[in-house]
């Protein structure tokens, strides 16, 4: 089934701001977080929360036993490349995997 064909003479077309042009064409759900971040009014409760002694909470919150990745040597010889970054992210992800399991790591 087709829609009637509707010349554009007789369409209504509300007027809207320049900068809702595109608005009726999101369909965003409904959320209650706020629009902006107001940053420079929440930042302390993140700047205290990421600042703390996060070894010390997980020696006290954690049930596991202590986790240790041996990390080797920095590479003496040879131009960095992408490849060390990606085995340092790739150790990150191990601890903080580990962390989230219930381990304690150091």
């Amino acid at each position: 089934m087709s829609s009637p064909i509707i010349p554009s003479s007789t369409k209504k077309i509300p007027k809207e701001k320049p900068d809702q042009k595109f608005a009726p064409t999101l369909l965003l759900p409904k959320t209650e977080f706020p629009l902006r971040a107001d940053a420079a009014i929440r930042e302390h409760l993140f700047r205290q929360r990421c600042t703390s002694d996060l070894y010390a909470w997980q020696r006290e919150n954690n049930p596991g036993d202590l986790f240790v990745f041996h990390d080797g040597p920095p590479y003496a010889n040879g131009h960095l490349h992408l490849g060390h970054a990606l085995n340092k992210m790739i150790k990150d992800f191990v601890n903080r995997h580990r962390v989230m399991k219930g381990f304690k790591v150091e």
